[in-house]
């Protein structure tokens, strides 16, 4: 009685012109057209117009290929009736289901597949997560995560490096909460790039995650988000506090060991040159405002290049400065 009503309401809303044309159609007629269906958007289209036709897919297509090509375009409907049929594979093709639907951020083709069970969210070296990851996906990812199957550390944590990387910040938060990636694998990759280009969200989640090194390799973070006129960025490095500022020499790897955070004066003050020869006034002043950066350093390089390139407001900072007015002077 349930489906005998199901399909009176749903022929209720086909009723009038092409529905009343298609329900005289004999259902032979129907299965012979759909044997000139070569392409499984025709199908999936041919499925799409009513019930009826619905039906007649069921018997005359092939399950597994008509649900593939559902799972990639996102047809939730067909995908929740496919799933029902005894011959369709949701694992076919190393688990292309799940894997295309992932990519392409369709969250409740992901809840079916992942609900009914067959779909393995691992195939292809976890494939889903890392693409979802990377396209911004976070609902997607969100559903995988908490599934549990999938593995976010996968290839080397990609996941997390790529959506650090490209700053999508909400997939990132997921995955840190998760607790299995690792901010600190391909030498702190994730935070290293989000600095180097700017995604500030990005960078305060790594930051106030406490497992990142902001240090690493040479303090890249901070040097090339000063290049950059990151200012925001470079704003929250400096304020994260874990280093100690008066300790050692600046070397980069005394401060990696101390956990700490990003020197400004490594590679004779580096970051503030490179700032200074872009123009980033903003990013010079906060260097400045520290106390540790050496504007004098290199035979005043800050102040020659931001003269040469005239950079008026960097050189007002810098004539401001006690180490270099005193140099000035002198």
């Amino acid at each position: 009685m349930k489906r005998k009503h199901r399909a009176d309401s749903e022929q209720q809303r086909w009723k009038g012109g092409h529905a009343s044309l298609t329900d005289m159609l004999p259902t032979e007629m129907l299965v012979h057209v759909a044997q000139f269906l070569d392409t499984q958007r025709d199908r999936c289209s041919f499925a799409c117009v009513s019930w009826r036709f619905r039906a007649v897919a069921w018997a005359a297509f092939d399950p597994t290929e008509s649900l593939l090509y559902a799972c990639q375009t996102g047809h939730e409907d067909v995908v929740q009736r496919l799933l029902q049929h005894p011959r369709a594979d949701p694992t076919a093709d190393s688990g292309y289901a799940i894997r295309t639907s992932s990519s392409r951020g369709y969250a409740a083709v992901v809840r079916l597949l992942l609900e009914e069970g067959r779909a393995d969210p691992a195939a292809e070296g976890n494939v889903a997560i890392r693409d979802s990851s990377e396209t911004g996906h976070a609902e997607v990812v969100r559903l995988l995560l908490a599934d549990g199957r999938a593995d976010p550390a996968s290839c080397d944590n990609w996941a997390l490096y790529l959506s650090s990387a490209l700053g999508h910040a909400s997939v990132v938060r997921l995955l840190l909460a998760d607790g299995r990636a690792d901010p600190t694998a391909r030498h702190n990759d994730a935070l290293c790039e989000s600095s180097e280009r700017g995604h500030v969200a990005v960078v305060r989640l790594l930051l106030a995650d406490g497992r990142a090194d902001p240090a690493a390799l040479d303090n890249y973070a901070l040097w090339m988000s000063s290049a950059r006129g990151h200012t925001e960025v470079v704003r929250l490095l400096l304020e994260d506090g874990r280093a100690d500022p008066t300790w050692g020499s600046n070397h980069a790897l005394r401060e990696a060991a101390k956990g700490g955070r990003a020197d400004p004066t490594w590679g004779t003050n580096h970051a503030l040159r490179e700032a200074a020869k872009g123009g980033h006034d903003v990013v010079v002043q906060l260097l400045l405002s520290g106390g540790r950066a050496d504007p004098t350093a290199r035979d005043n390089y800050a102040m020659c290049w931001s003269s040469a390139a005239g950079h008026t407001e960097v050189m007002q900072l810098l004539l401001e400065d006690p180490p270099v007015a005193s140099t000035h002077r002198d």
